[in-house]
């Protein structure tokens, strides 16, 4: 007797294809409730596929990129967040290594949206910054010197 696949394994199978249309819908798309739209879905993906989405964040990253210099709406920016807290939570060693490779554009997000003028953004990329912290300690406890560049502006912005 064959057993079926589950809901999430046939999910899992479908994940590079559902990124890459977001993705694709995000740098096609100008209208902001379609992005929000879209973002949102991402984000829930993330919260429920957190492990599957992770090694496919370079290709995600240019679009957190670009609507984290957008000022244009507040919502784009804090599911941008969310999206990064999402992922960053897991603490499977293979899933930090995709975000320590991209340590200093992650970098970048959190302290533009440090000086966001909305409350909400600012206190959701503190909550960021908090976990991104944790991604770039060793398994010691202490971050590699490579990040010691990261750390030093990271403190500042959030003092």
């Amino acid at each position: 007797m064959a057993r079926a696949k589950s809901s999430a394994d046939e999910l899992k199978s479908f994940i590079p294809q559902i990124i890459s249309r977001i993705v694709r819908q995000l740098k096609e798309n100008k209208n902001t409730k379609v992005k929000i739209a879209l973002m949102n879905s991402l984000s829930q993906l993330c919260h429920v596929m957190q492990n599957q989405v992770a090694p496919h964040f370079g290709k995600i990253l240019p679009e957190l990129e670009k609507i984290s210099n957008d000022n244009s709406s507040y919502e784009l920016n804090l599911d941008t967040l969310v999206i990064l807290r999402r992922l960053m939570k897991s603490q499977d060693a293979f899933t930090l290594q995709c975000f320590q490779q991209y340590y200093q554009n992650i970098n970048q997000i959190i302290l533009k949206l440090l000086q966001h003028e909305y409350s909400k953004v600012v206190s959701e990329a503190l909550r960021v910054a908090g976990i991104f912290v944790n991604v770039i300690k060793g398994p010691n406890g202490l971050a590699e010197a490579k990040y010691a560049g990261v750390i030093q502006p990271l403190y500042a912005a959030i003092r």
